[in-house]
Parts: structure tokens; sequence; C-alpha cells
């Protein structure tokens, strides 16, 4: 599970909550996949 793996974010939060986070911010989303814009 990428969202499990994911150590960019320091603060201790649950899945639901990065999952979310993802979902609603793009740059969160790229760090996590780890895609660099141009």
């Amino acid at each position: 599970n990428l969202i499990r793996a994911d150590k960019t974010d320091t603060a201790k939060t649950s899945l639901r909550l990065k999952r979310k986070r993802a979902a609603w911010d793009d740059d969160i989303r790229m760090k996590m996949l780890g895609i660099h814009p141009l």
C-alpha cells in the first residue's frame, strides 16, 4: 500500500486522513507517488 509506505509525512497521521489529504491535494499525492513536476 503506497499510503502506508509513505514516510514523507513526519506527523503521526492515520491512514484515513492520509488518504483524504492525497485525494484533496495534488502536491501531496505527487509527493507520495514520487512524481516531480517539470
